[in-house]
């Protein structure tokens, strides 16, 4: 079964090889009707090969189009200090290959979790999640994102005073 990724890949490159072939045979036809373009054509067909290859080879190579990224993840907390109870916004940014979810561990025991509502083939998530803590103390919440190519996390620290 191909990924979603693979079939968009696979259509985009459909399509430039239809429009590449099209213009091709449009040139081809040019080059037939006149004679001293068919001598002209000679000299510059192998520089005209060497640039159609060189652009296949970097549009095959560009995330924009397979849609592979590399796995990030940026995690901020506001305010880093609050009182007892009060409610504290935890940001998060997150890029990778098929991302399925981005996790907090609050460190107090509680967690936090944003599945990918996209499905396969996300590639961004960015979102926030709150959380209210009951006791006063220095909390270390660790963010996680997960995607196809492994898991990667953060930390930030939180200072709860009493309230």
């Amino acid at each position: 079964m191909r990924t979603p990724s693979a079939i968009l890949w696979l259509r985009f490159i459909t399509g430039w090889r239809a429009r590449m072939k099209s213009s091709f045979i449009a040139a081809l036809t040019l080059l037939r009707t006149n004679a001293r373009v068919r001598a002209a054509a000679s000299r510059w067909a192998p520089i005209w090969a060497i640039a159609v290859a060189g652009s296949l080879a970097t549009g095959c190579l560009d995330d924009s189009i397979t849609g592979a990224r590399p796995l990030t993840l940026t995690l901020t907390v506001e305010p880093a200090t609050a009182a007892v109870g009060d409610s504290i916004t935890f940001r998060y940014a997150a890029t990778g290959t098929d991302l399925f979810a981005i996790a907090l561990d609050y460190g107090d025991g509680q967690t936090g979790s944003v599945p990918s509502l996209g499905g396969p083939g996300v590639v961004e998530l960015t979102g926030f999640l709150k959380h209210a803590y009951t006791e006063a103390a220095t909390y270390v919440v660790t963010g996680t994102a997960n995607d196809n190519t492994g898991t990667l996390s953060r930390q930030v620290t939180v200072q709860i005073t009493g309230g």
